[in-house]
């Protein structure tokens, strides 16, 4: 299992994070949510990061590990933001220890325990054979890691897909500005980027018939690519809508369709941002059957929201895990077991005043939903109170 141990940073206060295979943080805006899973993002793929560095790169193979590791860091977290806080973060998984902290220099330190610099050492001689020749070492490093048991907690292919998707129904219009002018696109937007350009090539290929009908629930049409006009969109009948042309829900749920079509074999570790973003609470239900359906293929889920529609959905599927043995063949919930969520893998957390809580209630095998939809209860408060004003 892994285990996250974070103390005042930025908005998070204080919290012990330990996910497992599905895993969901929800709450409201500006609460830490995004950190906590990007933090997890992060602890998840230094060692791809790692291997690349060496592999790919033309810089002296004795450029110390932990500096790359720093500037990986970096990446996720404005150095110049993290400087004003006092922080401390541990990363633990098996017998592997990774701590980065501010030190009494008021400088990022980071220090791992002997278990983690003998596997670095391994990753980085492992990958330095593959500086000559990038294609081998996508094909063949990254494969070889993940299947030595000691890295499967933490090598397993990570991809994040993050809120902002409707950023791609623009961007194939102005790429050339934004790059003439030097516009610094988010790293993880980027990352992003390039793998659902990667999946919109193959889409034609897919023929998963249960993702794919799944698909057209939630986008109310067919997924297409228009290879001679180099577009993705929807198709009703006859009629093709490139993406561009879109409602605004539909271009931000597309490219996280898109990508989840292509990943569904990997068996990823997949962290997804605001799934529910801009979409009406029945297609909320659809989608997180659609992800609940990949991690029954074996990928591990992670989760940001603000919905509790998302909450109230992933209920149901770990209330039908639980009522599994008397669901039989002629049941409405038959088809429906694809989707079930098992409760020894859920984990479920809301931040509050920089805390980490746990919301799952294992006893019931539910998530406390109530404690992040009180405000339900308010606005039905305040209408009675309205009512009765004479």
């Amino acid at each position: 299992m892994k285990r996250i141990e974070i103390e005042n940073f930025v908005t998070i206060k204080k919290a012990i994070y330990e996910p497992k295979k599905f895993n969901i943080v929800i709450g409201p805006q500006s609460t830490g949510k995004s950190l906590l899973v990007k933090l997890d993002y992060f602890f998840s793929s230094f060692l791809t990061r790692l291997s690349s560095f060496y592999a790919i790169s033309n810089v002296d193979i004795n450029y110390e590990p932990k500096k790359v590791i720093k500037e990986y860091f970096y990446e996720f977290f404005n150095k110049n933001i993290i400087s004003n806080y006092d922080f401390k973060i541990i990363f633990k998984s098996k017998n592997i220890e990774l701590k980065i902290f501010k030190n009494k220099e008021n400088t990022v330190e980071v220090v791992y325990n002997i278990n983690l610099e003998k596997l670095i050492d391994e990753v980085k001689e492992e990958a330095i054979k593959y500086r000559e020749n990038r294609d081998a070492f996508i094909d063949n490093t990254v494969l070889n890691f993940e299947n030595k048991s000691q890295l499967n907690d933490i090598f397993k292919s990570s991809y994040f897909i993050p809120a902002g998707r409707t950023y791609f129904s623009t961007l194939k219009e102005s790429i050339f500005t934004l790059l003439q002018s030097g516009y610094r696109v988010d790293s993880l937007l980027l990352n992003f980027g390039r793998i659902y350009e990667i999946a919109t090539n193959d889409l034609n290929r897919f023929n998963n018939k249960k993702m794919l009908e799944k698909a057209s629930k939630i986008l109310r049409g067919n997924i297409v690519y228009k290879k001679e006009i180099n577009s993705v969109g929807i198709q009703n009948d006859n009629i093709f809508t490139p993406m561009e042309y879109l409602s605004s829900g539909q271009q931000e749920v597309l490219p996280l369709i898109v990508v989840l079509l292509y990943l569904e074999i990997l068996k990823a570790n997949l962290f997804i941002e605001e799934p529910e973003a801009h979409l009406y609470p029945v297609s909320q239900k659809e989608l997180v059957e659609l992800i609940a359906y990949i991690y029954n293929k074996g990928s591990d889920i992670n989760i940001t929201t603000h919905s509790p529609y998302i909450i109230t959905a992933i209920n149901n599927l770990l209330l039908l895990d639980e009522k599994k043995d008397k669901i039989d063949k002629n049941s409405p919930f038959y088809e429906m077991l694809d989707y079930k969520i098992s409760g020894n893998d859920i984990s479920a957390y809301t931040i509050e005043d920089g805390i980490l809580k746990n919301i799952y209630d294992k006893e019931n095998n539910l998530i406390d939903a109530y404690s992040i939809d009180s405000v339900s209860e308010e606005l039905s408060q305040e209408f009675n109170e309205l009512l009765e004003l004479e």
